[in-house]
Formats: C-alpha cells, structure tokens, sequence
C-alpha cells in the first residue's frame, strides 16, 4: 500500500523505473518496448508483467494468475479509466491542469499523481489513504506510456461502460 508520498523515477530515454516512498524502494519496473510489456518487482518478492489486451485494456499478470487486475480505458479521449480486480475497485481520471491525476473511488479522489513540468520521467503520487501498489503501477503505465496501452492491433477504443439489466 502506498500512504503520504510516493515517487516513480527514471532517467531520461531509460526503461528502468523505480517507486519508492520515505526513501524505500517499493517496486522496480522494466519496459521492453518492443515487446509492449513491464515486468515489476515488488518490495515483497512479487513479480508481476503489465501487458497490454487491445481495445484500452491493459492486465496486471503474475505466474500463477492470468489477471491479477486490469486497468480498462472508459472514454474516448483516454481521460478516464477503471482499475479493477477481485479486491478492489478505482478509477483514474484526468485532471484539467496537463500532467495532474487523480485515483479516485466512487467519485472522491484518494491520491493525486502528478507529472514534472515537460515529461513523466518524474511522478509523484500523493495519497491521502492507502493505494494498492498494483493501482499505482498500473496508472503509471496508462499516464506515462499511453501508446503502449493500444499494442495490440485493436487498437485503443473506449470499452463501453458495463450496463446493468435489472431483473423483474
């Protein structure tokens, strides 16, 4: 869980990423652009891949679970998405100002993340109660590499938002 402050750094034209939060590293991350994918290492020993599903869906994937989570593109112009898994439900929504975030649930922000003046090799996530790492991880995919998101030949379309059929 990210609490207080976190931040995600990389050198400039690096595939290497680390979060780190009061001066401990909580996840690394390496891209392999060519492949599309992230692989993530976690302060606990976990390793999970980013990878992208067509159509604005990108999975969060461990060894021993085809989905841990996934982060699902809800509108057209890519200012809004849902984080979802078994455990949790967010969502990322853009924030007018360019390079502003928000981790929202049920509509009342939770965490803001922001990115540097001119690029995202420096991202600060602001959290005012605890944020799964895996949210986090994943935001940080859709924000700081948005084409990686539309991979797959589909292409980057909204998903349409689920609709609810009430039973008589």
């Amino acid at each position: 869980m990210i609490t207080g402050t976190a931040r995600l750094k990389s050198a400039m034209f690096s595939n290497d990423w680390q979060l780190a939060s009061a001066g401990q590293v909580l996840a690394t991350m390496r891209r392999y652009p060519r492949q599309f994918v992230t692989e993530v290492a976690t302060i606990d020993g976990d390793r999970w891949l980013l990878e992208p599903d067509g159509e604005g869906i990108v999975n969060l994937v461990s060894s021993d679970n085809p989905r841990l989570a996934a982060i699902t593109r809800r509108s057209i112009t890519g200012r809004r998405w849902d984080i979802t898994s078994q455990a949790f439900a967010y969502q990322l929504i853009s924030h007018p100002r360019p390079r502003r975030w928000h981790i929202t649930v049920g509509g009342t922000p939770v965490a803001e993340i922001n990115g540097s003046l001119l690029s995202y090799n420096t991202v600060t996530i602001e959290s005012n109660l605890g944020v799964p790492l895996a949210v986090a991880v994943m935001a940080w995919n859709v924000i700081a590499r948005p084409w990686e998101v539309a991979a797959r030949p589909r292409g980057i379309r909204a998903v349409p938002e689920p609709q609810v059929q009430e039973q008589p």
